[in-house]
């Protein structure tokens, strides 16, 4: 059973989808609902005429106590990630696979969503058992050209499976669009892989029949590989993910409070966050080049696991240590981070960042290059926000004693005086629970969307 703003929230959305006659259909995962997605994303399919309600229904159900974190948009796809608050100190998260219409490459697959045999499961619109089925080995022999006989015994179960060996003439009609020939294979797989079990493979391109169908019957389609194109092309330019930085000295929870927003933001992206420390981590570290990993230096470059136990590199050292992981950092952002927040509306969240080269360069062996980091950080991809922690030094200092009092003091100085004009960054004190510095967290994070 999910929280209960949860549960009014899909319980209304659902109950007003179905007032004003929205076309839409939930095709998996659907049982627990609407009172709960029990840890499942959302995967819906609606007719591409009740887009414009569909949106504007789940707005208005979100209130003002649900955000849409994110959205990720092609011409026949949406993920919409959701964020919600149960009172003071308590969240969840909803993601939405927004399926408008049924497209393959630009090419759609399903006609007439009126023809659409719908049932119901306590007040919410579900697919058929046997067009789930069929439309999982569609996608999959589209996608894969193959099936393995695992996957079909895990994925569905004995009745569903039967559902579909009953109803191929109703396929055949839902789907003639894409052609006989498509269906007839998909049939024959279908009925190989009832034979089959454990890793065995079944084999089948069934992309070229496909496309015959379609082109045969609306040659100008071709257009549609074009605008699927230019789709990635524009969810590249404009990321629909988010990135995340926490700064703070030894001590302040940066790995507690990373693994509490990872669990809250796991469940609106559907388990997609992804963590970081430190760099993107596309080059690789500088002790590995240098010498096999020691005891005394982490994964980091240049970085050892007790701060401070090394003394600092001169100028010249200095210098290819800070521009080794700048390198990293705007490299690495754009093979590694920007794919990843371009294709979906996910989070990736940093435990330090290069902020962490000026306020503690003593961490990194770097000495009197300021004035070069300062100049370097104004040129690098930014997070979306970045919390600062701080706090009393004397009470980080007993969670962790690796730096002396005064050395803290001087880190959240350091951080006050480099944060305190920057719109994106949040002032975040940590002599508080864990719940109230979340909820802080998450709050600001979604007022900055």
């Amino acid at each position: 059973m999910g929280s209960t703003s949860e549960r009014q929230f899909l319980v209304g959305f659902f109950e007003k989808l179905n007032e004003i006659g929205v076309v839409y259909f939930v095709m998996r995962n659907y049982r627990s609902l609407p009172d709960s997605t029990n840890g499942s994303d959302i995967d819906i399919l609606i007719s591409p005429d009740s887009y414009t309600d569909f949106i504007r229904t789940l707005k208005v159900s979100c209130g003002e106590c649900i955000s849409i974190i994110g959205s990720s948009k092609s011409k026949s796809f949406e993920k919409l990630t959701l964020l919600g608050a149960e009172g003071k100190e308590k969240w969840w998260g909803v993601c939405l696979d927004v399926n408008i219409g049924l497209y393959y490459k630009g090419f759609h697959i399903l006609d007439d969503f009126n023809a659409v045999n719908a049932l119901t499961h306590r007040g919410v619109h579900i697919l058929p058992d046997y067009f789930s089925v069929f439309l999982w080995f569609l996608k999959e022999l589209l996608n894969n050209n193959r099936i393995v006989g695992e996957e079909v015994r895990k994925k569905f179960q004995e009745k569903e499976l039967l559902s579909l060996n009953e109803n191929w003439e109703e396929i055949k009609s839902l789907f003639s669009c894409i052609g006989a020939s498509t269906i007839a294979e998909v049939n024959t797989v279908f009925q190989q892989s009832l034979l089959v079990n454990g890793k065995s493979v079944i084999s089948c391109r069934l992309e070229p029949s496909f496309f015959k169908a379609k082109l045969k019957k609306k040659p100008y389609l071709i257009c549609n590989f074009m605008l699927d194109f230019y789709d990635k092309i524009k969810r590249y330019m404009s990321p629909s993910g988010k990135i995340i930085a926490l700064v703070g000295p030894d001590g302040s929870g940066k790995s507690t409070l990373i693994k509490q927003l990872s669990s809250v933001l796991n469940e609106s992206t559907h388990n997609a966050v992804v963590t970081r420390h430190l760099r993107p981590g596309l080059l690789p570290p500088l002790s590995k080049m240098k010498r096999p990993l020691s005891s005394i230096e982490d994964a980091i470059p240049g970085v050892p696991q007790i701060p401070h136990s090394e003394a600092p590199s001169g100028f010249i050292v200095s210098i290819f240590r800070v521009l080794y992981l700048y390198l990293d950092y705007i490299i690495g952002y754009w093979i590694k981070d920007r794919p990843i927040i371009a294709s979906k509306p996910t989070v990736i969240i940093y435990d330090r960042f290069f902020y962490d080269l000026i306020i503690d360069p003593k961490r990194f062996r770097v000495n009197s290059v300021s004035g070069i980091i300062n100049l370097l950080l104004l040129t690098i991809p930014k997070p979306d926000i970045v919390f600062y922690l701080n706090g009393t030094a004397e009470v980080i200092h007993s969670r962790k004693p690796e730096l002396t009092v005064r050395e803290i003091e001087r880190q959240l100085s350091s951080a006050e005086n480099l944060f305190e004009s920057d719109g994106k960054a949040v002032k975040v004190t940590v002599d508080a629970s864990v719940s109230f510095i979340i909820d802080r967290m998450l709050t600001s994070f979604r007022e900055s969307l």
